[in-house]
C-alpha cells in the first residue's frame, strides 16, 4: 500500500494554501450576501412611543431602542416584532418579523409569527406563503400546519386544505378546531354528511364550541332534521365559549410580553372563568395599580367579591365604579345581586331596574327582577320578565326554568310543555330539573306516558350529573306514579 504522503505529496501544504486562497476569495462573496440581505430589509417601523399608555410605553420603548442600536441583529428585530404583536401593533410587528426572517434565514419562528400577523391583518396569501416557508424549516409544528390549512381554504384551494386537514386528523384526533375546519371544507364542497360528522366531533370534544353548534344547526336545517337543528341552535345560544386553541408555545411567548392595565384585566378574566377568584382579584388590583380609573377593573372586582359573598368589598367597588361611571349597567346589576343575597328585595329590584334603564336588553337583570316578582307573588309580571330574558338571550336556562315554574304555578301546563320540549336533548346542570318539570307538566296535562318517559330520563340524567338527591326524589315520584297507573290500566 502506498503511504498517504507518497500518493499525495505535500498535500497538507497545498490544501492549506488553497483553503486560505479560497477563504480570501469567499470573503467578498459573504460580505456581498450580507449586503444583499441588508438591501432587501424593510425599514425599521416608525413608532411614536410617546402615544402608548405608560405601562406599555416602557416595554415597547426598550425593544425599539435596542433594535435601533442593533438593526442587523435578527434576534433583536424578532423580539421587537413579538413585543409589537403582543400589544396589537400588527403592521409594525410584520415589518419587524420580515427583517428578522431575512437576517436569520434558517429561523422557523419569525416566519411563523409573521404568518400569524399577516393572517390577522387579512393578508391571507402572504400568510400562507410565510407559514409554508416556516414549515419548510420545521415541518411538524401543529399550530403552523393548522393555520396553513385555514389559509389555504380561505384562498379557495380546497383540495390542498382538505388534504392537510385529513393528514392532521390522523395525528391530532382530539383537536376540536381541526375537526371544525375539516367540517367547513366538507360543507363548502356540499358533502353535508361528512361535514356533519366533523362538526359533531368538534362539539363532542368541546361542548361549548358555539360556532360548531351553529354550523350543525345549519346542516340539520338543510337535511330537514328540525329537532336536531333546534337543539344545536339552543346550544349555540346558551354556549359562551370558543374552541380551546391548540397548545402554541411561540404564541404563548408573545402573549407573555403583554403589559399594561388591559393585559392584567384579561388575565383576571381568564382566572375568573376557571373559578380562580383570588387570582382574578389580584390581577384586577394590578390593573388598577397601573390605571386607577379603569372602570371595567372596578366592575370586575365587584363581581368577583359577589362570587365570594364578600358584601362589604362588593359594596366598596360598586361605589367606586358609579363614582367613575354612573351609567354602568353591569355595576348596578351586580349590586342588585348583593342586595338580593342580603334579603333586601326592594332595593335589589331598584338596582336591577336601574341596570335596565341603561341597558333594556340586559337578560340577567330581567331574570332577577322576575325572580323577585315571583317571590312577591306577582306571577304575571314575573312571567313577563322571564320571557324578556329569554327574548334577549335565547337558551338562557335559568330564565327558562324559572318561567316554567311560574307557568306551573298558574296551571298553564301546555305552555310549559311548549317551552321545554324543544330543548329536551340539551345536557347541562339545569337539564334534570327542566326534565322533571316537563314530566310534571305532562302528567298534570293528562299525558301520562310522556310524563313517565321524561321522568325516567330526568332521573337517569340527575344520577349521571351527581345530583343524587334530585335523582332519588324523581325515582320515588316515578314509582308512585307507576303504581297509580297500574291500578287503572
Amino acid at each position: 500500500m502506498i503511504p498517504l504522503n507518497e500518493r499525495f505529496p505535500l498535500a497538507g501544504f497545498h490544501h492549506s494554501a488553497c483553503m486560505l486562497a479560497l477563504w480570501l476569495l469567499l470573503l467578498p462573496l459573504a460580505a456581498s450576501a450580507q449586503d444583499s440581505r441588508a438591501d432587501r430589509l424593510p425599514p425599521l417601523p416608525q413608532l411614536r412611543v410617546e402615544l402608548f399608555e405608560p405601562a406599555i410605553r416602557d416595554t415597547v420603548s426598550a425593544a425599539y431602542e435596542e433594535a435601533r442600536r442593533k438593526p442587523a441583529d435578527g434576534e433583536v428585530n424578532g423580539r421587537l416584532g413579538m413585543v409589537l404583536q403582543a400589544h396589537q401593533q400588527l403592521e409594525s410587528a410584520a415589518q419587524s418579523y420580515q427583517r428578522a426572517s431575512l437576517l436569520q434565514p434558517g429561523a422557523f419562528r419569525w416566519r411563523y409569527l409573521l404568518g400569524t400577523v399577516q393572517a390577522e391583518l387579512g393578508e391571507t396569501e402572504q400568510a400562507a406563503e410565510s407559514l409554508q416557508s416556516a414549515l419548510d424549516r420545521q415541518p411538524d409544528y401543529f399550530p403552523a400546519r393548522l393555520k396553513l390549512a385555514e389559509a389555504l381554504f380561505a384562498l379557495g384551494n380546497a383540495r390542498a386544505s382538505l388534504n392537510l386537514y385529513e393528514q392532521l386528523a390522523t395525528e391530532h384526533a382530539d383537536s376540536s378546531v381541526l375537526h371544525y375546519g375539516l367540517g367547513r371544507v366538507h360543507f363548502a364542497a356540499g358533502n353535508l354528511r361528512l361535514a356533519e360528522r366533523s362538526y359533531r366531533r368538534a362539539c363532542e370534544i368541546s361542548r361549548d364550541f358555539r360556532a360548531a353548534h351553529y354550523a350543525l344547526a345549519r346542516i340539520y336545517t338543510k337535511l330537514g332534521d328540525t329537532a336536531k337543528a333546534e337543539r344545536h341552535l339552543a346550544l349555540y345560544r346558551s354556549s359562551r365559549g370558543a374552541a380551546p386553541a391548540p397548545e402554541d408555545p411561540l404564541m404563548r411567548d408573545v402573549v407573555s410580553l403583554r403589559s399594561g392595565a388591559r393585559s392584567h384585566l384579561e388575565r383576571g378574566l381568564a382566572h375568573q372563568d376557571k373559578g380562580e377568584i383570588e387570582r382574578a382579584i389580584a390581577a384586577y388590583h394590578e390593573a388598577l395599580r397601573i390605571q386607577p380609573d379603569y372602570v371595567q377593573a372596578h366592575v370586575n372586582l365587584l363581581a368577583a367579591y359577589v362570587s365570594l359573598s364578600d358584601w362589604g368589598k362588593a359594596r366598596q367597588y360598586y361605589e367606586k365604579t358609579v363614582a367613575l361611571h354612573r351609567d354602568s349597567a353591569e355595576a348596578h346589576y351586580n349590586y342588585g345581586i348583593v342586595l338580593s343575597r342580603q334579603g333586601n328585595r326592594l332595593k335589589a329590584r331598584r338596582a336591577f331596574r336601574k341596570a335596565l334603564q341603561i341597558n333594556p336588553f340586559y337578560a340577567e337583570a330581567h331574570s332577577n327582577i322576575g325572580y323577585i316578582e315571583a317571590q312577591d307573588g306577582d306571577l304575571e309580571l314575573a312571567a313577563k320578565h322571564f320571557r324578556l330574558a329569554l327574548q334577549h338571550r335565547p337558551g338562557y336556562r335559568e330564565a327558562q326554568y324559572n318561567l316554567a315554574r311560574v307557568l306551573m304555578e298558574r296551571n298553564e301546563f301546555h305552555d310549559v310543555i311548549a317551552l321545554l320540549e324543544p330543548s329536551v336533548d340539551v345536557v347541562d346542570d339545569y337539564s334534570p330539573r327542566l326534565l322533571h318539570t316537563l314530566a310534571d307538566a305532562c302528567t298534570r296535562a293528562g299525558l301520562f306516558e310522556s310524563g313517565i318517559s321524561y321522568a325516567r330520563k330526568a332521573a337517569e340524567l340527575a344520577a349521571s350529573l351527581d345530583q343524587h338527591a334530585l335523582a332519588s326524589q324523581i325515582r320515588e315520584e316515578l314509582n308512585a306514579a307507576e303504581k297509580e297507573l297500574s291500578k287503572h290500566p
